[in-house]
């Protein structure tokens, strides 16, 4: 049994590399002073941004956030009126970044999307602020750049859909409009508003940004659970299907019983796009419990039964291959009881350190139970002549 610290310091290299390789995100944030803005910010993405990151000007209306190693960067208005005028210098500031981005180094930084913000607080709309919305979102559709309008603090979703109406009265242009409330508000249990509407601001963004940023939005974004969950399933199901076509040369291994190497790479993959740092010590207990799982004794024999003839099958201690069906098999599973972790970890249902103590060896033992029961691989085991391989259950 190769030692799962190994294990898990090849895979934190990988986790390294993956977080590393993320395509960043240059996010506009616009909107009069007073639009809720930072506090959108800091609602829907990790690290606090808007209070913790480096904050520079980047002209004389726009201010840039950014943070060392985070693949987001923010250039937000600062408080501003709009005019109506061709030459307003807001406006002008904001066209000048998106036709030409801007140059850092030999790199093009290239505007991925615009939040446009409109408190509903004000409970109207401001028709020079819609005559110059329109302007902008003339030109960044002409970029392919969409344009989210976001209708913040609003009280109640049936506050916010009032004015979204309203606002689809004036044809607005943009891409989508989607009302939030970003903070609870009040104290009085009876009478506090709740906040709403981050979650779907996150799945609009999904599915108006182009595929290579997909992982990168989820891993910066902490308002949706769900959204990562759902894009860690999508890369799950991905690698599962790249390994698992029978029609495959078997998986080489180094040893009986580690890890194929697809699923270093998903849970690498996994890890970073839940935008979680694991160490080392906190990663070994899972892939500890993952070996110690009878997925992989079951895996192995089943390869075995599928690969050799009978008489080659006393030679089982030998075998230096995962067949891809058991390769596929060992990946939705293992995969599936990662992605729940991660799912406990962002939800604040388990802490990091709980994997090293009782409490996480407990779950952990539990999941893969819970996987071993769900997954087809016992089935599987049948001899190349038809007999039954045997089961252990």
């Amino acid at each position: 049994m190769p030692d799962a610290e190994c294990i898990a310091e090849e895979t934190i290299r990988a986790i390294t590399e993956k977080t590393k390789n993320l395509k960043p995100i240059h996010l506009i944030v616009a909107g009069k002073s007073g639009a809720g803005k930072r506090t959108l910010i800091d609602s829907v993405f990790r690290s606090q941004l808007a209070e913790t990151g480096s904050e520079e000007p980047f002209s004389e209306h726009l201010r840039k956030i950014s943070k060392k190693g985070f693949p987001l960067t923010i250039f937000q208005t600062c408080g501003f009126q709009p005019e109506t005028g061709s030459k307003d210098p807001v406006l002008s500031e904001m066209l000048s970044l998106i036709r030409g981005g801007t140059m850092t180094g030999k790199t093009t930084l290239r505007v991925s999307c615009i939040l446009y913000c409109i408190s509903a607080a004000v409970g109207k709309l401001d028709p020079k602020e819609m005559t110059w919305m329109k302007n902008l979102c003339k030109v960044a559709r002409s970029e392919k750049i969409p344009v989210i309008l976001v209708l913040t603090q609003a009280l109640t979703p049936h506050d916010g859909n009032l004015l979204r109406r309203n606002v689809l009265e004036t044809n607005p242009d943009v891409a989508q409009i989607v009302p939030i409330l970003a903070q609870d508000s009040g104290t009085d249990p009876e009478t506090a508003a709740h906040s709403y509407g981050l979650d779907t601001l996150v799945q609009v963004m999904g599915e108006l940004l182009p595929d290579p940023l997909l992982n990168t939005l989820q891993n910066v974004q902490t308002a949706s659970p769900s959204e990562k969950k759902q894009r860690a399933k999508a890369i799950m199901a991905d690698a599962v299907a790249s390994v698992s076509d029978p029609k495959k040369e078997p998986n080489p291994v180094i040893e009986n019983d580690i890890l194929p190497p697809v699923l270093i790479s998903l849970i690498a993959s996994l890890t970073a796009v839940y935008g979680i740092e694991i160490s080392e010590a906190v990663l070994a207990p899972f892939l500890s419990a993952a070996l110690l799982s009878g997925l992989f004794l079951q895996s192995r024999k089943a390869s075995v039964s599928l690969l050799f003839k009978k008489d080659a099958q006393e030679n089982l201690p030998e075998a230096r291959t995962f067949s891809p069906t058991a390769v596929g098999l060992i990946t939705a599973a293992v995969g599936e009881a990662y992605i729940r972790i991660l799912d406990l970890i962002t939800r604040g249902e388990l802490n990091l350190e709980d994997l090293c103590a009782q409490k996480g060896k407990e779950i952990l033992s539990s999941l893969f139970s819970e996987e071993e029961k769900k997954t087809s691989i016992f089935p599987i085991r049948v001899g190349i002549g038809g007999e039954h391989a045997g089961t252990d259950h």
